[in-house]
């Protein structure tokens, strides 16, 4: 365990100052929806101190278009028991451009009828250029079309709370983390790494729309004991998980992906707990061997999943 002054985590602001065992640290945090430009972003990353490998993954101009036109599905009363929904509907998505028509839902309950109108606007992304041009067949749709318009100029340079949420939890990732209640969203960090934990709270602060909380966990017997048994639940879970993926073929690759994420982390969190997992190594050298060879089969499974939908994806345009 390390030892800490307690003085020094500027990020706790405990009164005591003594010399302690500082076992780790509970963290949660909440990031609010906000919008960030990429470069405004970057130097948020770096003032905080967090490295700039943690910053998402540039913005795809696709991404963003599918995310403006997304935002404007709405549902609007009609009066007289009839609601009107407009909902997207990709149509198109080659290698030249993406096309995304508004369509109209007309639901009646009083009549218990379902009506459709396939084509409000059409929405079309050209890939080389950039640029987005729509048309539309009345008022309504036509702002709809145009407020996808000007959110598509807004996100592709700005990052949203998803991204940011996403970026947050990859530095929680980053450091070991245990969940601390089955919900998630509460986390053991140890105590070595303070320092990124520190950073992460600097960051979440001079985010603006964002907070994070720490508060320390003193090396006793109850905390060490909490630790283990949640650590235990983690690897247990992550195994269980794993199990079944390997024996349904017909996992998701969405799901797979995600799983293979959580198994590295999981045998992150095993490395690192091994002193609180003295108790338990015999069967968690067992457990991780057994791990590590059904996340190597996940692996070649994804990857095979990939090649498949590339080679798809190629049949598909030269038919196009």
């Amino acid at each position: 365990m390390e030892r800490l002054r307690l003085s020094d985590l500027s990020a706790v602001h405990l009164e005591d100052s003594g010399e302690v065992t500082v076992l780790g640290f509970l963290h949660w945090n909440s990031v609010s929806e906000q919008l960030v430009r990429s470069e405004d972003l970057l130097e948020i990353v770096r003032k905080s101190g967090l490295e700039d490998g943690f910053m998402p993954p540039p913005i795809r101009v696709p991404d963003a278009f599918r995310r403006a036109t997304k935002a404007i599905e709405c549902r609007r009363e009609a009066g007289d028991k009839v609601v009107h929904k407009f909902l997207v509907r990709e149509v198109v998505s080659d290698k030249e451009r993406v096309v995304r028509r508004i369509v109209r839902e007309i639901i009646n309950s009083k009549n218990e009828d379902l009506d459709y109108e396939k084509e409000e606007a059409v929405l079309v992304l050209d890939k080389e250029t950039e640029l987005m041009s729509y048309s539309s067949i009345n008022q309504e749709s036509e702002a709809l079309a145009a407020e996808a318009a000007r959110l598509f100029e807004i996100y592709k340079s700005n990052y949203d709370g998803r991204a940011l949420r996403s970026m947050v939890l990859n530095v929680i990732k980053s450091m070991a983390p245990i969940t601390m209640r089955s919900s998630g969203g509460v986390y053991f960090i140890p105590a070595k790494f303070h320092e990124r934990l520190h950073a992460l709270q600097e960051f979440l602060k001079n985010l603006g729309k964002a907070e994070g909380h720490v508060i320390p966990m003193i090396n006793t017997k109850e905390n060490l004991e909490l630790v283990r048994k949640e650590a235990v639940k983690t690897v247990q879970n992550t195994f269980s998980k794993l199990q079944q993926a390997v024996s349904n073929p017909e996992t998701p690759s969405n799901e797979i992906s995600n799983l293979i994420c959580e198994t590295e982390v999981t045998l992150h969190v095993v490395e690192e707990y091994r002193e609180v997992l003295m108790q338990d190594l015999s069967n968690f050298d067992k457990s991780v061997l057994a791990m590590q060879k059904m996340l190597k089969e996940l692996k070649g499974r994804q990857k095979r999943v990939r090649k498949q939908d590339s080679t798809d994806e190629a049949t598909r345009l030269i038919r196009v």
